[in-house]
């Protein structure tokens, strides 16, 4: 007989052999099991277990006690799964929806930037004590102090104000790009 039909019997015969364990160990493993991980864990667990039965069998199993060396799988699997589970921390719900309740999403920031943008341009837009006295506005000078630099009175520098806000309304509406 050749090397490779050697091989290949022994395969054969080594993999109807975990099949009858398999079958034979199965019921009792599940059981152990299940008093040990969650019910929704329970299949993953089983297939796993029986994935590293079936890996090291020939290399690692030494003939003795079967059941002995199945259980000692479980248990290193179950020690395994604890470390990697206390590894990984566990998200809690807020945090997955927004971990920070000031952040935005990307679309808000886009749509922000597209305002600000138009903002922009409106405020270029408009005659010169105007577009002052709205930067200056904007930026939390005091009301009294600007108008004094600009040598404006009250009164004028609230109607300039008045105006370009009405100004910069009509031209932000009309910028608006409608939905199609």
């Amino acid at each position: 007989m050749e090397q490779s039909q050697i091989i290949e019997r022994r395969t054969c015969v080594q993999r109807l052999s975990v099949d009858a364990l398999i079958r034979e160990h199965s019921q009792r493993l599940r059981l152990w099991l299940a008093s040990r991980v969650q019910r929704s864990d329970l299949d993953n667990a089983s297939q796993e277990v029986w994935l590293r039965v079936s890996k090291h069998y020939e290399d690692k199993f030494d003939g003795g006690n079967f059941r002995a060396w199945l259980f000692q799988i479980a248990r290193n699997y179950l020690v395994d799964e604890s470390r990697r589970r206390r590894l990984t921390p566990v998200p809690d719900e807020t945090e997955m929806v927004r971990p920070d309740l000031r952040a935005r999403e990307p679309y808000e920031i886009l749509i922000d930037r597209e305002r600000r943008s138009r903002l922009t341009s409106c405020i270029e837009k408009l005659g010169e004590p105007r577009k002052a006295i709205v930067k200056a506005r904007a930026a939390g000078l005091d009301y009294d102090e600007f108008v004094a630099e600009m040598n404006l009175s009250n009164q004028q520098a609230s109607q300039h104000f008045f105006a370009a806000k009405k100004l910069l309304r009509a031209c932000l509406e009309s910028s608006v790009v409608e939905a199609v």
